[in-house]
């Protein structure tokens, strides 16, 4: 029996694949990058990396430790209703709301899940740029 698949449509599956894993790790497929400047910003390789096309939109604040927030980033993932507790960064990171820069140990909002993780876990909301801001877009 011969293969359903001819060789030149298995090498071009597994090139996709590699190159879907590429997109979605924000990588370029280089592994030893230099730095060419030093920055006083921590680094923020390991949190959740937000594009141009990234909404975020604060819906309501029932308590001084949730958020219930609209999350848009196309082709990634949509929340509309998703619902965020505050907590400490445990990471560096940048704020997806106002693009702050957030320190370990710095007051974040963080999405609530049990059981299925959500695309946008590692996103982080720097608390103290929240205040006043229910039902303001992302700046």
């Amino acid at each position: 029996m011969e293969n359903m698949f001819g060789s030149d449509d298995v090498k071009d599956s597994q090139a996709w694949c590699r190159t879907l894993e590429m997109l979605s790790s924000g990588s370029d497929g280089r592994h030893d990058r230099v730095r060419s400047r030093v920055s006083a910003e921590p680094d923020t390789s390991s949190a959740y990396r937000t594009g141009d096309k990234v909404q975020v939109r604060i819906l309501e604040r029932p308590t001084n430790s949730t958020l219930i927030v609209l999350w848009s980033d196309p082709g990634r993932c949509f929340y509309g209703h998703q619902s965020w507790r505050v907590t400490k960064a445990r990471l560096a990171g940048r704020c997806a709301f106002s693009q702050s820069v957030i320190r370990e140990g710095d007051e974040v909002y963080r999405p609530v899940y049990t059981s299925v993780e959500p695309q946008n876990s590692q996103a982080m909301i720097l608390a103290s740029a929240v205040y006043g801001t229910v039902g303001r877009h992302a700046e």
